[in-house]
């Protein structure tokens, strides 16, 4: 209640006023202190709300690349801040082949437009050119399909690479059903180069690179001898006489993909249709081109000892001779890609 205080006219007469904070008024002023103070408290609820959200809300995700599967578009993975990306089951992703798989939208068509067998594998972690193959049950290679490629020769999804067989061996005749398997090699830098090898009258001598083989003008005196032979007439570059070998035992480096499971290989040299030398395995896979040169006749590998360099000879029929050294012949990965049942050809 206020208090009331006293007032008289000019008459003498007592009379009551209440003062400015009347009942009346004091409730109607209560009552808008209370209004502002639930006001204030609604705002600063939603403010604090929102202010949680935020912090628990996680940041915009960019939406990745559409990517493209066998000529079709396939669904935008879905990438959140807590799982790894996510991608269909029924199909890979094709994203642009290179050294490191790396997403694209536009792939190679001509990569697209292959069919056959998908022939899927993670390659080992090494720079280097991949030589791969199919073999059969007896394990002969029946088809060549990549030798000496680079990753544009591949459709690179986010687990590996991807390449096609269509069924067929290297003279084109579709082969039966039965099991295959795809298997290949990572080759590095072999450390392949022209030398030349000393004379008889300067056996011995240290090994002189040159830039270029050796010409016709300064051919090479080959006889015909076999293999393991000693040749009198060439010398290796530590002075001891020429032998060639059929095939070479080496180890490679083991592959950290197949738990640096060391593996070794035989390797020897061969011709391929136009008559260039190639570094292969005895069971005919190319693995590295040693000369353009085309129509040799004469080819040989050998070594004075285990892990001496490779001594590579080759010749044609009017006198041009070449040699190379390889003096890094582990410098290689082989990789599995796996077996599958060829099922009979649709009628």
């Amino acid at each position: 209640m206020g208090r009331k205080f006293e007032i008289r006219n000019q008459n003498g007469a007592k009379r009551h006023r209440p003062s400015v904070f009347s009942p009346s008024k004091t409730v109607k002023f209560e009552a808008r202190i209370r209004g502002c103070a639930v006001f204030l408290f609604l705002i600063g609820g939603m403010g604090f709300a929102g202010l949680v959200m935020g912090q628990e809300s996680p940041s915009p995700t960019a939406t990745p690349a559409t990517v493209v599967v066998s000529g079709t578009v396939a669904a935008t993975p879905v990438v959140s801040a807590s799982a790894a990306p996510m991608v269909s089951a029924s199909a890979s992703p094709v994203v642009s082949a290179s050294a490191s798989p790396e997403a694209s939208a536009t792939p190679t068509p001509s990569l697209l437009k292959k069919v056959g067998v998908k022939i899927q594998f993670l390659p080992p972690p090494m720079e280097g050119t991949i030589s791969l193959g199919i073999y059969d049950h007896t394990g002969k290679l029946v088809r060549v399909l990549h030798k000496e490629a680079t990753g544009d020769e591949f459709v690179a999804a986010l687990d590996g690479y991807i390449t096609h067989w269509d069924r067929k061996d290297d003279n084109g005749d579709p082969l039966p059903e039965g099991h295959y398997d795809a298997k290949g090699y990572m080759v590095g830098d072999i450390g392949l180069r022209a030398t030349h090898l000393p004379s008889p009258s300067a056996s011995g001598s240290a090994e002189s690179p040159t830039p270029t083989p050796s010409s016709g003008s300064n051919p090479i005196d080959i006889p015909m001898i076999g293999p393991g032979d000693p040749n009198p007439g060439i010398f290796f570059p530590d002075g001891k006489p020429f032998a060639y070998e059929e095939k070479i035992h080496v180890g490679l480096i083991g592959n950290p993909l197949d738990r640096d499971r060391t593996g070794s290989a035989d390797v020897a040299v061969g011709l391929d249709s136009n008559g260039a030398a190639w570094l292969e395995l005895t069971d005919g896979l190319p693995l590295k081109k040693i000369s353009p040169t085309q129509h040799l006749t004469l080819y040989m590998v050998g070594r004075s000892a285990p892990g001496q360099p490779l001594i590579v000879i080759l010749a044609t029929d009017d006198g041009h001779a070449e040699v190379y050294a390889i003096t890094k012949i582990r410098n290689m990965m082989a990789f599995d890609c796996g077996g599958f049942d060829l099922p009979a050809p649709d009628n």
